[in-house]
């Protein structure tokens, strides 16, 4: 019957693959699979299309980007619909597209939570009758870390404010803290070279004026304090502070990469920056 639908004989384990791998089948649900994948007459119409001795892994992406190219084409229709409303607004457009379009970049799905107020309110008893306690880390802000003592963990946090408010003084200023604890950091920057940042950690770290440093206007006991600082103090933080820098931006997908190829050298990052 395969064959004489498709024209040509499908390997079994490629079948198997596609419709017994409940990981991979639910894999595929997440991205919003343009065929039903419990469907096999659709998997078969589908594979015809293809060549029939590729692996599992080609015709897996093969189909993805297939998926993707055409809720692009959907996507640009429905902009074009958009420009020629009177309402039309370019920002609205903008923020509103460019959100779904890095959804389809990282592969990934908005996963929407529904919850009753009752079903928050048994959990919220269930939390309190039991052991468990949520873990938070100190985020180096005191009015953070003493109204609710800290961040979740694991979490990701966003610092907004105005130009010249901190933001990266206090970045620079917490991972300091956090490598004098023992952990591991990995600092991304896709604005401030790597050395530069580097000098600021080191100028925060100890104290010494960062100018002074990048102008060499140090005087002799600040000097001679920050070659002790770069050769005593900096050696012990050798194996835990890794720096990425990419003035053309860096995507969540290369951090996790970065992060696995450490892991694989025996590094556990636990903080990002």
């Amino acid at each position: 019957k395969a064959m004489s639908m498709t024209g040509g004989f499908i390997p079994f384990k490629h079948l198997t693959a596609l419709v017994g791998d409940r990981e991979r089948m639910d894999a595929y649900k997440k991205l919003k699979y343009p065929l039903d994948i419990t469907d096999v007459k659709s998997i078969m119409d589908f594979i015809g299309e293809h060549e029939l001795n590729q692996s599992v892994e080609v015709l897996e992406k093969d189909i993805i980007t297939d998926h993707k190219r055409r809720m692009f084409v959907n996507m640009t229709s429905e902009m074009m619909e958009k420009s020629s409303e009177d309402n039309f607004n370019v920002n609205d457009c903008l923020r509103k597209f460019s959100y779904r379009i890095d959804q389809m970049k990282f592969d990934s799905d908005e996963e929407l939570e529904f919850h009753s107020m009752d079903d928050l309110r048994k959990q919220e008893m269930e939390y309190q009758a039991s052991d468990e306690v949520d873990k938070m880390f100190p985020f180096g802000f005191n009015i953070i870390d003493d109204e609710i003592g800290g961040v979740p963990v694991p979490s990701t946090n966003y610092i907004l404010a105005v130009p010249k408010a901190g933001k990266s003084l206090s970045l620079y200023d917490l991972a300091n803290k956090n490598l004098k604890s023992g952990r591991n950091i990995l600092f991304v920057t896709i604005e401030i070279p790597t050395k530069e940042a580097t000098r600021k950690m080191y100028a925060n770290f100890t104290g010494i004026n960062y100018r002074g440093i990048v102008n060499k206007t140090l005087n002799d006991d600040e000097l001679n304090e920050y070659n002790k600082f770069l050769n005593e103090e900096v050696v012990k933080y050798k194996d835990n502070l890794y720096m990425v820098y990419n003035r053309n931006g860096v995507d969540v997908k290369q951090i996790e990469m970065y992060c696995e190829n450490l892991k694989k050298s025996g590094i556990e990052i636990d903080d990002i920056y």
